[in-house]
């Protein structure tokens, strides 16, 4: 019996020490660190509540909760140039109409400014049908952390600038190329021209607008750009190389920040047939910057504002439409935003298409459909590559899928002409 005592004892006591003792910490796992992401151009959007309205800016009230905006209770929103707003029935109105108490989606381009309120770039605008407008809940404000003061940059990006025209003055070094019409130059005027810094030197480049006349007194444009007693002169660089014949104008502007400014040449070749072609001095010499692929756009300048640069051209998409669109400029060529073209509404029975054929079409939600005989449409959008946007009278929306075959005209759905599914399409000319 004393012997049981003893073993049990015994294994109480062992039972006890293992029981206090501790295993030792484990080492922490240091997890990798996150690769940084590249720098990309951002386009958001966030949906608010309109406080009030003017011309070209809202006061805005955000729906939700944004850590882009912080604890502020409002948002200034500045309409890009040419913005054409959608009503809550998918069809564009006017900037007047977005009134007090409306909910909107707002697109925006790039960050937001650290100003108060905070502010945006709009680049599109869409009224929320009242069936889907949610009143939140309200939410107390969250104290923001204190952003760190970053020092600011040894160069600070010019302002985008429209060369002024002025008084035209002869120039010193005569230009000795043709004109438009293909006639010598005979005379050579200045009627725009600013000093800069392209090229980071430190020294400040000239550049000009020129005006030139052949002997039948028929005018051109030339861009000149001068680095000491280099002259760079040119045309426009697209299918003709010819120089623009009518309004041509030049921008100076920074839209990547890089301190090294883009030269925008634009100018009307005929009859509203606008061309642009952007240049850079950044390596020294004069070179073409890509625009979405290729080395000219046929497209006018309406503005340059918010890293952005905002373009007006002639889509000629199941018709001819005023179309507007934003570019940025990112590792080295303007990129477009978004990935159509906005139309720009005409409101009148010329510009609607009437269907006269089942029309395939692919709707918002992904589903494939037609569009029966009868059905009244407007186009909103298109890439001028492969589809057109459209929306009827009923307030549906889709795509309609298209191809353009080599040295045709015409646009092709589903095989067909265009001019097999509608009664009428409205090209220009």
């Amino acid at each position: 019996m004393k012997k049981l005592i003893l073993v049990l004892a015994t294994a109480l006591a062992l039972t006890l020490l293992c029981s206090c003792a501790k295993p030792l910490p484990e080492e922490p796992v240091q997890a990798d660190p996150e690769p940084e992401a590249p720098a990309a151009v951002h386009v958001t959007t966030f949906t608010a509540d309109i406080l009030s309205s003017d011309s070209d800016t809202l006061s805005v009230r955000p729906a939700d909760e944004d850590p882009a905006f912080g604890a502020a209770e409002a948002v200034t929103v500045t309409l890009a140039d040419g913005l054409v707003p959608t009503g809550a029935d998918g069809w564009p109105i006017s900037v007047s109409e977005l009134t007090q108490a409306l909910q909107v989606d707002i697109t925006y381009l790039g960050d937001v400014s650290e100003s108060d309120p905070p502010q945006v770039l709009a680049v599109a605008i869409r009224v929320v049908p009242e069936e889907d407008v949610v009143d939140p809940e309200p939410v107390a404000p969250v104290p923001q952390p204190e952003t760190p003061t970053e020092e600011e940059p040894a160069h600070t990006p010019i302002e985008p600038v429209e060369l002024p025209v002025q008084a035209a003055v002869p120039a010193e070094i005569a230009y000795d190329g043709v004109t438009h019409y293909g006639f010598p130059c005979v005379r050579t005027e200045i009627i725009s021209s600013s000093e800069v810094d392209l090229d980071g030197c430190g020294t400040a480049e000239t550049v000009q607008l020129l005006r030139i006349w052949d002997q039948y007194e028929q005018q051109s444009f030339i861009l000149r750009i001068q680095k000491g007693a280099d002259v760079f002169d040119t045309g426009m660089v697209e299918q003709t190389s010819y120089p623009p014949s009518f309004n041509a104008h030049v921008w100076l502007a920074d839209l990547d920040a890089d301190t090294y400014p883009e030269v925008y040449f634009c100018g009307d070749m005929a009859s509203d047939d606008y061309v642009l072609n952007v240049w850079s001095m950044k390596s020294g010499e004069p070179e073409l910057i890509p625009i979405d692929g290729q080395l000219w756009i046929e497209a006018a300048i309406i503005g340059i504002s918010d890293g952005s640069l905002q373009l007006e051209s002639t889509q000629d998409v199941l018709g001819s439409y005023t179309a507007l669109r934003a570019y940025a400029l990112h590792d080295g060529e303007l990129q477009p935003l978004g990935d159509a073209w906005q139309i720009v509404p005409a409101n009148t029975s010329y510009s609607r298409l009437s269907v006269v054929k089942e029309l395939p079409v692919t709707l918002d939600d992904g589903t494939e459909s037609t569009f029966p005989q009868g059905t009244v449409l407007q186009v909103t959008g298109t890439d001028g590559k492969s589809f057109a946007d459209v929306i009827t009278q009923d307030g549906v929306t889709g795509r309609i899928a298209l191809e353009r075959r080599e040295g045709d005209w015409q646009w092709y759905i589903n095989g067909e002409s265009e001019l097999e599914y509608f009664e009428l399409v409205p090209y220009a000319g």
